[in-house]
C-alpha cells in the first residue's frame, strides 16, 4: 500500500518507507514483549494490556477484511 503513494519511488522515498515499516514492526514486537513482561511481574494498571489489545484488534481487522469484502463487495462510497 505504501508503494502506491508514489508512482515511481526514488531511493530516498524507498528508504523512508522501509524505515517506517521496520519501525512499526519493531514497535509492535516491543509492545508485545513489554506487555508480557508486565503481566509476568504482575504490575498494576491496565496499560500492560493496551499494546497487546491494539495488535490483536489489528490482526482481527486484517482477518475480517476478506470476509467483509466477500459479503459486501467493492462498492464505491
Amino acid at each position: 500500500m505504501s508503494y502506491r503513494i508514489f508512482d515511481n519511488p526514488t531511493f530516498s522515498e524507498k528508504m523512508i518507507i522501509a524505515i517506517i515499516i521496520c519501525g512499526s514492526l519493531v514497535s509492535m514486537f516491543l509492545s508485545i514483549v513489554y506487555g508480557i513482561i508486565g503481566m509476568k511481574k504482575k504490575e498494576r494498571g491496565p496499560f500492560k494490556y493496551l499494546g497487546i489489545t491494539i495488535i490483536f484488534l489489528f490482526f482481527v481487522g486484517i482477518a475480517l477484511s476478506p470476509i467483509f469484502m466477500g459479503l459486501f463487495g467493492f462498492r464505491e462510497p
